[in-house]
């Protein structure tokens, strides 16, 4: 799903001035044609950050021209319910998200849970309305729903140690710190990795 800022089209169509399709579907900058296939199969116009109107997409309709697209969309059955809904992704507003157009996973707004995927800025997955996306680096950007709370708990032993596995108490110093690390590792349940010099005499 596309999501679309329409704050300075859409008072045009409340006064009658432009059709919702128009303030919608009509021209838009800074879409890549990645992102398109990826995420254009439905765009949803949202004003005041509320939802005001979402059309399913036909991307073999779909101009992209001198860097902007004008999506050819129809009216959405499927998700007409999501119109009068708050925004699902990052607010817009004076301290909100700049660019006028944000993407979003559909699993996001149908409510369910989407297992991790590969996109184009990393691993993904969908958890109760979460989004969270661990990048090529490593690191992770979480997308919240608008009323709920994150805790961010962080374990106090390296990320190499999931990924590569426990090092040999051999290769760590002996004393209370590192014993420490390695009883919280294997009480999260990383047991069962070893490092690669498992087996080493």
């Amino acid at each position: 799903m596309i999501l679309v800022h329409v704050k300075k089209t859409w008072p045009d169509v409340l006064a009658g001035d432009m059709t919702a399709e128009e303030s919608v579907l009509g021209d838009w900058s800074g879409i890549a044609e990645a992102s398109l296939a990826e995420y254009g199969d439905v765009v949803a116009g949202v004003y005041n950050n509320t939802i005001v109107a979402v059309f399913d997409v036909d991307l073999s309709r779909t101009d992209l021209l001198g860097g902007k697209v004008r999506f050819a969309g129809t009216p959405s059955r499927t998700w007409a319910s999501l119109v009068g809904q708050p925004n699902p992704g990052k607010p817009w507003g004076q301290q909100g998200y700049a660019r006028n157009v944000q993407y979003l996973d559909t699993g996001v707004v149908a409510g369910g849970d989407v297992p991790v995927k590969l996109t184009r800025s990393g691993r993904r997955a969908v958890v109760a309305g979460f989004t969270l996306t661990i990048g090529a680096d490593g690191n992770a950007t979480v997308l919240v729903p608008a009323d709920r709370t994150i805790t961010v708990q962080p374990v106090p032993y390296p990320a190499s140690w999931v990924t590569e596995g426990m090092p040999f108490i051999s290769d760590v110093d002996n004393d209370v710190d590192d014993l420490a690390l390695r009883d919280a590792y294997i009480r999260d349940g990383h047991a069962d990795i070893v490092g690669p010099n498992a087996g080493r005499s």
